[in-house]
This record gives structure tokens, C-alpha cells and sequence, in this order.
């Protein structure tokens, strides 16, 4: 594996050639082949058997307001944590099961300040996933929102037909 190659110094930036930023930013892996670096941080293929994720995850899509509930472990104690946004990327449907690796892109704004979280749907630490609201959005992935901040952050709600009562 070669050594990263600093090629230039300019205003504390680095412009790095034959190796790649992951192995750059973790020295520990870096003498690790490309095959034991992946069994740490992957999931058994075998164990999913084609199995929905084994969370409460609710129907979404791009432009839900979405309340996700987390399991925060600290130290020997666990708690639940929620975190409440706009879906910024990803869907869920229960009749499509998602690939191991897919994740879901949840934004909110705490504070005047924007805070997104990247959530896998197979992770153990998800507990659930419930949506609070539908929004009314033509794409699927709202990337512009990063820029906007109050109204123009804003997203309609998507119009549902009324249900009869007969």
C-alpha cells in the first residue's frame, strides 16, 4: 500500500495523491487489506435473509416531516433519543426491502443552525421512524433546502382526499 503523497501546502490544505481519504483519515487502517477493512463495519448478508429491517419504520418519502427515534448508548446506560426533521433524501416502502447499505438523510434546523443526520435502516440503533407530516415536493432530493431558512425552508403539506363516510 503506498504511503499518501502530500503533494502541496497551501492555506492548510491538502492536496493528497495514491491514497484515498478514507485510509488517510484512519491511519488504522491503513495497513489492513481492502477485504478485512469492510468486516468491521458491515453487515452479515447472510443474516438478513431478506427480512424488513427489524425497526417500527413507518411508509416516508423526500419532503416528510419524520420523527426518528434513536438508541443513544453512554457508557453502561441507553436511552432513547428523538430527532425530529424534513426528510432531505431516501423513502421507505415496506413492500421494497432496502439494500444493507442504504440510509436516509434527515434535516432540521436547531438554534438558526442546520443539523443533518445520515441514518442507516439497518441499524441496530434505530428504533423507530414515524411520520408526522407529508410534504407536497417534486424531487427526490431536496438539497436546496441547505440554503433556505424560515418560510423559504418551508414545505406544503400534501393534500389528501377526504375520505367518504359512507
Amino acid at each position: 500500500m503506498p504511503v499518501a503523497t502530500i503533494t502541496r501546502l497551501v492555506f492548510s490544505t491538502f492536496y493528497i495523491t495514491d491514497v484515498s481519504w478514507r485510509l488517510f483519515a484512519c491511519p488504522a487502517r491503513a495497513g489492513r487489506t481492502q477485504q478485512q477493512q469492510g468486516t468491521d463495519d458491515m453487515i452479515d448478508l447472510n443474516t438478513l435473509n431478506g427480512e424488513a429491517p427489524s425497526a417500527d419504520i413507518e411508509e416516508f418519502g423526500p419532503g416528510d416531516t419524520v420523527t426518528v427515534n434513536l438508541r443513544i448508548i453512554e457508557g453502561d446506560r441507553q436511552r432513547i433519543q428523538a430527532f425530529q426533521g424534513n426528510v432531505i433524501s431516501g423513502r421507505y416502502n415496506p413492500n421494497h426491502i432496502p439494500a444493507p447499505t442504504d440510509t436516509f438523510l434527515v434535516r432540521r434546523l436547531s438554534y438558526g443552525i442546520g443539523v443533518e443526520r445520515t441514518i442507516p435502516y439497518w441499524s441496530p440503533n434505530l428504533e423507530s421512524v414515524k411520520v408526522t407530516r407529508h410534504g407536497a415536493v417534486r424531487r427526490s432530493r431536496l438539497y436546496y433546502l441547505r440554503g433556505r431558512t424560515g418560510k423559504r425552508a418551508r414545505i406544503k403539506e400534501k393534500r389528501r382526499p377526504a375520505v367518504s363516510g359512507k
